[in-house]
C-alpha cells in the first residue's frame, strides 16, 4: 500500500522521521524568508516572470528601493 509517495511497507518509525525532515526543513525556510522578506518577495517575483516567460529586469538593489518607498493611496 502507498501513502502519499511513501510506502507503508516501512517501519512507522521511518515514515515519522522522514515526515519530521520535512518539518525540519520546511521551519528552516520559513526562518529565512522572515529575516529577509525584501529578498523573498524579490525572488517569488523573479521566479514568477521567469515561469511565464517574461522579462524580470529589476536587480535587487532597484527592487528594494521601489518597495521601500512610502505607499500612496
Amino acid at each position: 500500500m502507498v501513502y502519499g509517495k511513501i510506502s507503508l511497507n516501512f517501519l512507522p518509525n521511518h515514515i515519522i522521521r522522514v515526515n519530521f525532515a520535512q518539518d525540519v526543513k520546511d521551519a528552516v525556510l520559513s526562518r529565512s524568508r522572515m529575516k529577509n522578506p525584501i529578498r523573498t518577495a524579490y525572488t517569488n517575483y523573479y521566479h514568477g516572470a521567469k515561469r511565464r516567460n517574461l522579462p524580470f529586469e529589476l536587480t535587487f538593489e532597484q527592487f528594494s528601493e521601489f518597495v521601500g518607498k512610502p505607499c500612496y493611496y
